[in-house]
């Protein structure tokens, strides 16, 4: 089911490259770490990337327990099995969008301004507020390219970048322009 506006909401693209971004920087750390690439395990391994960032359930983290709207299994989730259950939904084409009122068990609300509220369940659908899943992992995604930017320039630099939230445009090789 795609969304009226053809291919996906814009909202649902920019979680997809949010995805891809993540899928091509657990590829990177595996190669840094000295493993080769695989196509093999890719949940496995994209899960790894997340947990290594934000809690597991077993230390203060998502849970969620919810059936699946495929196949009507019971299913436990934590946040990186929901971004990974978000990422291969939106790659099928599937519209999550809470407002156009699609049949899935996790369903993404675009309108909510709510900051401090990541997801809550309604009957047994997650409702995740897209928004704070955007700045989550965008700010994932920014710890480790700053991470892997301090990494590289240290030896010439002697310097360490260190922030949590860089401002957008900000990631990006030493000397280019933010513009």
């Amino acid at each position: 089911m795609t969304s009226r506006l053809g291919r996906g909401a814009p909202q649902d693209q920019c979680l997809e490259e949010l995805c891809k971004a993540i899928d091509t920087a657990k590829t990177l750390q595996r190669s840094l770490q000295g493993k080769p690439p695989s196509t093999r395990n890719n949940a496995k391994a994209f899960f790894k990337f997340i947990h290594e960032k934000v809690p597991r359930p077993d230390n203060n983290g998502l849970r969620l327990d919810l059936v699946h709207a495929r196949s009507g299994k019971p299913m436990t989730y934590d946040f990186g099995q929901l971004v990974y259950e978000i990422r291969c939904m939106i790659h099928e084409n599937e519209n999550l969008n809470k407002d156009e009122h699609p049949d899935f068990h996790i369903l993404l609300d675009w309108k909510s301004q709510d900051e401090r509220t990541a997801v809550w369940v309604d009957g047994c659908r997650a409702v995740v507020n897209g928004l704070f899943l955007w700045g989550r992992l965008r700010k994932l995604l920014a710890k480790f390219i700053t991470l892997m930017d301090s990494i590289h320039t240290f030896p010439q630099t002697g310097l360490v970048g260190a922030s949590n939230n860089p401002s957008l445009g900000a990631i990006q090789p030493k000397g280019r322009d933010a513009t």
